[in-house]
Parts: C-alpha cells; structure tokens; sequence
C-alpha cells in the first residue's frame, strides 16, 4: 500500500513538475519571440525613417 501510494504520489508530483516546467518554458519561449517581433519592428521603423528623411532631400 505505501509502495502504490509512493508511486501515485511521485507520478502527481512528476506531472505536476512537469506542467510547471512546460508553462515556463511556454511562457519564456512566448516572451522570447515578443521580443523578437518588437526588435524586428524596431529594426523596420528605423530602416523606413532614413529613407523618408531622403526623400525631401
């Protein structure tokens, strides 16, 4: 009895751990590609200043 409880509770526990580690690495792999979508929109506004500052130049 103790061995089937042990083994309930150390198959919660690793399921447990397990969602945990998935929801962090979801939630850092989602902040990760925030970040990559901002730095590429910054990267697009700057490359469009320069030429809108050519044009009436």
């Amino acid at each position: 009895c103790f061995y089937y409880c042990y083994c309930c509770c150390y198959s919660a526990a690793t399921t447990a751990t397990a969602a945990a580690t998935t929801a962090a690495t979801t939630a850092t792999i989602s902040s990760l590609c925030n970040k990559l979508e901002r730095s590429e929109e910054e990267e697009e506004e700057y490359s469009e200043s320069p030429s809108d500052l050519e044009v009436p130049l």
